[in-house]
């Protein structure tokens, strides 16, 4: 499962076009796999604009996000 989340980018949710006032170098974002039974988990992203959490299942050999919740945090 740390494939799909490992590789995650960290951008913003925005369009690609808008400028974000938040320097890329302090595009900090952490994962935590919060659990793991058979084929679903959870994890929460945190970044610099939002905490994350995700649900996800395992089809396959492949981890998919089949559920994200999210809460903007505070300036």
């Amino acid at each position: 499962m740390t494939d799909i989340l490992g590789g995650w980018p960290g951008r913003p949710a925005c369009h690609p076009r808008i400028s974000v006032k938040t320097p890329r170098e302090k595009w900090d974002r952490s994962v935590r796999v919060l659990d793991v039974t058979g084929n679903v988990a959870v994890a929460r992203v945190e970044t610099p604009w939002f905490v994350d959490y995700f649900h996800l299942g395992r089809f396959g050999d492949r981890w998919v996000i089949v559920n994200a919740m999210w809460q903007p945090k505070g300036r």
